[in-house]
């Protein structure tokens, strides 16, 4: 058999959901400052309940199954009937995750309206707006074994045998990235009040128009470079049943099984500090890197007055351009190296 899928799925989540601030929070604090961020427009408030971030999103799967199987059944004697079957399966999946994240952590809020204690609407100046992508690609392939022996001994004595092993894989570890870059001095604002759990939002730039599909000033910021896991789960089942019929009230069934398995994680992290290398958002990437997505968020009948794209990249040409950065400022900036500590081998065996 052989299948091949793909999936899209356009998503708005309020990230970590809603929280709730006080104007007096240290959140609002900058420069040792207490309320620096907020604005002399913005009244005190406390305790109002507002999104903890923003995330629309594009998430895209492809699927590309292939399947093979069959049973083979043979009966050297009349009263002996011997059955092997035997299946391969394989997927080659590929993931990707193209989305914003408003998180309202950096500027200062200038305005706000507060309905029954809830933010329906803020506006942010000189704020940050990440781009986000994460993608992985993995390969599945399963293996399973089976056999199968039922002897009729006598008239009434009868005894059967299976055994099974299976074996599935997971590869991949490597072609697994997270990447964010990052737009600074942006001023970013959302509005509840027309009802639709799509809130209507967007961000401008002072320094270039259509900020969203704009390349201008994108800065690198955070990266995991291949941390993913390679996984092996293999499992040995045999059992062993026998049945005595003889003429009369009393029948005697018995039974004997016996399963093993082994599940190995082989999983690969890359260190905290070479991850936020570029935390400071201050290296500006080449514009060459980007270009618009060209999907029309929620195919332009989602929302009212919200962002329907934003930009798109390759993330490993991405991540090997910050490599040339981190070579040329002497830090150290690497792919994931084999991890003991997200690694494991469990051997299970019941009897």
């Amino acid at each position: 058999s052989y299948s091949d899928q793909q999936v899209r799925d356009d998503e708005f989540t309020i990230g970590a959901g809603h929280v709730y601030r006080s104007s007096t929070d240290s959140y609002y604090n900058a420069g040792g400052v207490a309320g620096a961020r907020i604005g002399p427009g913005v009244a005190p408030f406390s305790r109002v309940s507002m999104p903890s971030n923003l995330s629309p999103f594009f998430f895209e799967r492809d699927k590309t199954m292939t399947g093979l199987n069959g049973v083979v059944q043979y009966k050297p004697m009349d009263n002996l009937t011997l059955t092997v079957d035997a299946l391969y399966a394989n997927a080659d999946i590929t993931e990707q995750q193209t989305g914003l994240a408003y998180d309202f952590a950096g500027g200062r809020l200038v305005e706000q309206v507060v309905q029954d204690g809830e933010a329906v609407y803020q506006r942010y100046q000189g704020g940050f707006v990440d781009q986000i992508i994460q993608y992985d690609h993995r390969e599945v392939t399963t293996n399973q074994f089976g056999f199968n022996a039922k002897w009729q001994a006598t008239d009434d004595l009868s005894l059967t045998f299976d055994a099974s092993s299976s074996k599935a894989e997971r590869r991949g570890k490597e072609d697994n990235d997270f990447t964010t870059i990052r737009r600074k001095n942006v001023d970013l604002w959302f509005d509840r009040r027309s009802g639709s759990p799509i809130y209507d939002y967007g961000f401008t730039s002072p320094n270039y128009a259509n900020a969203a599909t704009n390349p201008q000033g994108v800065t690198a910021h955070y990266y995991i470079w291949g941390g993913g896991s390679d996984v092996d789960d293999e499992i040995n089942e045999y059992r062993l049943d026998g049945a005595w019929k003889p003429a009369g009230a009393v029948s005697v069934y018995a039974g004997l099984s016996a399963q093993s398995r082994t599940k190995t994680i082989n999983a690969s992290e890359m260190p905290f500090g070479e991850q936020c290398a570029y935390c400071d958002s201050n290296q500006v990437l080449p514009q060459s890197l980007f270009q618009s997505t060209d999907r029309n968020f929620f195919g332009g009948k989602g929302g009212g007055d919200i962002l329907r794209d934003w930009l798109i990249y390759n993330p490993r040409d991405l991540i090997l351009q910050v490599k040339e950065y981190a070579t040329r400022d002497g830090k150290a900036f690497n792919p994931a190296v084999f991890s003991p500590s997200a690694s494991s081998v469990v051997d299970e065996d019941v009897l």
